[in-house]
């Protein structure tokens, strides 16, 4: 469900009354006309208009019942995309209730207030949370395409509402009003983050600093101590935030079984023999990992990429940098994350030309990360002769409890703790301990400081959506009259550091900017600023749970870590720029 104020449920408009149109910009009469399927002529007459000249911000009278009665088609894609919305929406309700998602999605589309296209109401600026958290990306159940066809038959629970009467029925109204934008709301954000970087910089738990910062945004809000206590119990208590927490538990425990059973120093060991290369195997193990898209995944890799780290004699903090970038860095040309999802159901721009353009960011990325971090570091070559047959069957052994979980998740459709279980399973029998060992050894390998860390973003995260920063950051600087070029790269840059999610700040940013970038012809170019800019906020994001993780575990401080971003950082930077002139 959305985080905001209860609405009103408001009828659509009947045929006997006046519609408006708010103008935005880029439109034209001839745009408008086309949208409410009336004319340039009947609209300047309407408005005692003497010219095509129109004023974006002001409101433009339609004809009397322009599109109150017009009938909602779906395609099957579009289809499958409300599904999914339904199913992300309204998961848990009663079967009414995901009726109701349906029917004002449809209610929406016939009001002139609203887009009236399906997509165009799906991803109106801070309307469905799912949008905004790529849970709407996710497979949709039966009941979500039979609540479907219930409200294209007519069905509706909500008497024509386009907004939920009851808030535990369907989607929310985000009531966003300037009025409501405080500063001490932004400024209690501004303070939160700052507070959190200098905790950890003076070896404060992680998890504590979140849960410090959550206070700090609560208190700045208006939110009262119960209300917090509250939040956090409620975000703890979510099924995606157990899992989530799960899944960090699990993730760590599974590094120390395979560290204590001497199963990552085999497996170690046989990929240097087989790659012939630390600093090859020290870079490939995060980016085969990385293809695992779990929140906070990276912790998956840190154990072997520490293990290689310390023979090349690495720092803590250029350990957990190759950890991060050689993971993440993949991520500007995989199809598979919801980012890119999100970007082509958005802009209708061919994936394929996204990739290729994007490209060469992945390229000097990884590139700029092998000169940086391991250019100058002599490698550790295995005085052995080459691998043998039994050399790649020990290895796929002695990796399967990564394997394994991976696979358990990703094609068996196992929930990933569940997944986790069975690669726990296989580290303990092919591990050298003994059964009688393994509960002492469990024990030893929980990692409490990762769990508490879990805790402390869950906790932060429902904190700031109870206050909506990210609407007041973004409409505070879509009310600067910056250039349109600046703002693709300011808007999603805030969004995802604030946010800590690539997803999350493109669901917010991008439909605000799809205008601009029409107006001015500049979609290909626009969308991928974009992209870059708010991977680069999310990734760099205090936030972020992978680089929370990592830091955790390498116990190494923020500072020395965004130090060692800079070079990578100036190299991304520069692709996007000369990108953008050739564009």
């Amino acid at each position: 469900m959305l985080v905001a104020l209860p609405a009103v449920a408001s009828p659509p408009a009947s045929p006997t009354q006046t519609a408006i149109h708010r103008i935005q910009w880029g439109d034209t009469l001839t745009s408008i006309a086309r949208r409410y399927n009336t004319s340039v002529a009947a609209l300047k007459s309407l408005n005692n208009l003497r010219s095509d000249k129109i004023v974006a911000g002001r409101a433009l009278q339609l004809t009397s019942g322009a599109r109150a009665l017009q009938r909602v088609t779906l395609s099957p894609s579009e289809r499958e995309a409300l599904a999914k919305l339904i199913h992300a929406e309204a998961q848990g309700e009663p079967f009414k209730g995901q009726v109701a998602v349906a029917a004002v999605v449809f209610n929406r589309i016939r009001d002139s207030r609203f887009p009236n296209t399906l997509r165009g109401v799906m991803y109106q600026p801070f309307q469905f949370e799912p949008i905004l958290n790529g849970w709407a990306y996710k497979p949709a159940g039966s009941n979500a395409y039979r609540a479907l066809d219930a409200a294209l038959a007519g069905q509706d629970p909500t008497n024509g509402a386009v907004f939920s009467p009851r808030p535990s029925v369907c989607c929310i109204m985000v009531h966003i009003s300037q009025e409501g934008m405080t500063q001490m709301a932004v400024f209690g954000m501004v303070a939160a983050f700052v507070v959190i970087v200098l905790l950890v910089q003076r070896k404060v738990q992680v998890g504590l600093a979140l849960i410090v910062g959550a206070v700090i945004v609560g208190l700045s809000s208006g939110q009262g101590v119960f209300a917090l206590l509250g939040t956090a119990v409620k975000s703890l208590g979510s099924p995606n935030s157990v899992n989530l927490i799960l899944t960090l538990g699990l993730i760590s425990l599974l590094g120390a079984v395979m560290q204590e059973g001497q199963v990552l120093s085999k497996m170690v060991s046989l990929l240097q023999v087989v790659l012939r290369s630390t600093k090859l195997t020290i870079m490939l193990v995060p980016s085969l990992i990385g293809t695992l898209l779990v929140t906070g995944g990276a912790i998956m890799s840190a154990p072997t990429v520490e293990k290689l780290g310390q023979e090349l004699e690495l720092p803590p903090a250029r350990m957990a940098a190759i950890n991060l970038l050689f993971r993440h860095g993949w991520y500007f040309v995989y199809p598979l994350i919801p980012g890119f999802i999100l970007i082509t159901s958005l802009t209708g721009l061919p994936l394929s030309r996204l990739l290729l353009w994007q490209l060469p960011l992945t390229i000097v990325s990884l590139a700029a990360g092998y000169f940086v971090y391991l250019r100058g570091i002599p490698d550790r070559t295995p005085n052995c002769p080459p691998p043998t047959r039994r050399d790649f069957l020990l290895l796929l052994q002695y990796t399967s409890p990564i394997w394994v979980s991976l696979a358990l998740t990703v094609a068996a459709g196992l929930s990933f703790p569940v997944a986790l279980l069975g690669g726990l399973v296989l580290a303990l029998l092919f591990g050298d301990t003994q059964a009688k060992d393994w509960p002492q050894m469990l024990y030893r390998g929980l990692n409490i400081h990762i769990i508490a860390a879990g805790v402390g973003i869950v906790i932060f995260q429902g904190v700031i959506g109870q206050v909506e920063a990210l609407s007041i950051l973004i409409s505070r600087l879509l009310a600067t009259g910056l250039p349109v070029s600046v703002l693709y790269v300011v808007l999603p840059f805030c969004a995802g550091l604030v946010s800590a999610s690539n997803t999350s700040a493109l669901g917010l940013t991008l439909p605000l900017l799809l205008p601009a970038m029409q107006a001015t012809d500049t979609m290909l170019f626009g969308t991928v600023i974009a992209y870059t800019s708010s991977f680069i906020g999310y990734f760099a994001s205090p936030l972020h749970l992978c680089q929370v993780a990592t830091i955790t575990h390498f116990k190494c401080q923020v500072v020395p870590l965004y130090r060692e971003y800079r070079w990578p950082a100036a190299a991304v930077i520069t692709m996007l720029v000369v990108l953008g002139t050739v564009m």
